[in-house]
C-alpha cells in the first residue's frame, strides 16, 4: 500500500475552508492504516474501561500522546499546542473541529499502552490539581503587576494561524515578582492559560485561518537576561516544563529565542538581528513594535489579549 493510500485511512476534519490545507503526518486527515487502528483501539479501551472524556479525548488529543512512544514510525519536527471541542460542541461556530485524541497518540509514537498510561496519569493529575476549579474560579488579579517583572502573554497569530506566545525572560526581577505573587499562583495561571489555549485560542485561530490549528508559535526574548535571576526561578521553570510535557503534550509549533547571549544553545537561536526572520512567519501588524513589528495595542501588547479569540480586546479571568 502506498503512502498516499495509507494516509486516506483518516478522513479530513470538518469545517476546513482553506483549499491549500494539507495535514501533517500523524494528524487527523493524514493517518496511515496502522495509525488509524491504534487510534480506534485506544478509544475503544478508554470507552470500555469508563475513562473516556469526550471533550479531552477525541482523536487529535489522543494522537498527540501515542506518537511519542513509537520512535520507529515517525521523525517529527518541533512543529507540534490544539484541542477543540467535538463537532457538536465546538465553541467557535465555524472552527474546523477535529478530534483532540491524536495528541496523546503522537506523544507516545502510536504505542497504545504507553499512550493510555500517559493519558490516565494526566487525568489523575487534573483531579489532584483540581483543574476544573482553576478554570472556573481562579483569578490572577496581580496580572498587571507581574507583567512588569515577568511578561508572559498571547498576542495575535503567525502567518500559519498559530497563536503567538511571547515571554520576556530578560525582564525577570525575582525579588519583585515573588513580592507580589507566588510559585503556586504562577503555576495555577499557567494551567489556566493552557486550558484557555486549548479550548478558546486554538478554535478561534482555526476559524480565522480556515483549517485546524494545533500548535503555538513561541518567542522567548533573552535581552538583558541574568543567569542568577533565572536560577532563582529554576524550580518554577522546571515545574512548568513538566506540566507542559506530561499534561499538555505536542503543543509547540515554532520556537524562536531572540537576543540570545553568545554561547547560548537551543532550538532556533536568533541574536539581536532577529526581526527579518520573525517577519517571515509573522505579519508586521501582528508583531509587537518592541520586537520589530508595527503593533501598538492600547495599554500595551502584553496586556491586550489581542487575537481572534478576543475580538473586543477585553481581558477575562485576570489572565492574558
Amino acid at each position: 500500500m502506498s503512502t498516499l493510500e495509507q494516509a486516506s485511512a483518516s478522513p479530513m476534519p470538518d469545517g476546513i475552508t482553506d483549499p491549500n490545507f494539507r495535514p501533517l503526518p500523524g494528524r487527523v486527515g493524514n493517518l496511515t492504516v496502522p495509525q488509524q487502528h491504534a487510534l480506534q483501539t485506544l478509544k475503544n479501551q478508554l470507552h470500555d474501561e469508563g475513562h473516556f472524556v469526550q471533550e479531552r479525548m477525541d482523536d487529535p488529543m489522543l494522537l498527540r500522546y501515542v506518537l511519542l512512544r513509537n520512535p520507529g514510525e515517525f521523525t517529527l519536527s518541533i512543529d507540534a499546542f490544539y484541542v477543540s471541542r467535538t463537532r457538536d460542541s465546538c465553541p467557535i461556530g465555524r472552527a474546523p473541529c477535529v478530534d483532540p485524541a491524536c495528541r496523546f497518540l503522537r506523544a507516545r509514537k502510536f504505542d497504545v499502552p504507553k499512550a493510555k498510561a500517559m493519558l490516565l496519569a494526566a487525568e489523575q493529575w487534573r483531579r489532584d490539581m483540581k483543574v476544573d476549579e482553576i478554570v472556573s474560579d481562579f483569578e490572577f488579579t496581580e496580572k498587571e503587576q507581574v507583567d512588569q517583572y515577568y511578561p508572559q502573554y498571547y498576542h495575535k497569530m503567525d502567518k500559519d494561524g498559530r497563536p503567538l506566545y511571547i515571554e520576556r525572560l530578560g525582564k525577570l526581577n525575582v525579588q519583585a515578582l515573588y513580592g507580589i505573587t507566588s510559585k503556586e499562583r504562577l503555576l495555577k495561571r499557567l494551567i489556566l492559560e493552557y486550558e484557555r489555549f486549548l479550548t478558546e485560542r486554538l478554535p478561534a485561530c482555526s476559524a480565522a485561518i480556515g483549517h485546524p490549528v494545533e500548535t503555538v508559535c513561541t518567542i522567548l526574548d533573552l535581552k538583558g537576561v541574568s543567569l542568577s535571576a533565572f536560577y532563582q526561578v529554576k524550580e518554577y521553570v522546571n515545574d512548568a516544563s513538566k506540566i507542559g510535557q506530561d499534561r499538555y503534550p505536542e503543543c509547540m509549533g515554532k520556537f524562536y529565542i531572540i537576543n540570545a547571549p553568545w554561547g547560548f544553545s537551543a532550538i532556533e537561536i536568533l541574536g539581536s538581528s532577529y526581526q527579518q526572520k520573525l517577519l517571515q512567519d509573522i505579519r508586521a501588524e501582528d508583531l509587537p513594535a518592541d520586537l520589530g513589528g508595527k503593533c501598538h495595542c492600547a495599554g500595551g501588547c502584553s496586556l491586550s489579549d489581542a487575537g481572534p479569540w478576543n475580538s473586543d480586546q477585553k481581558t477575562g479571568n485576570g489572565v492574558a
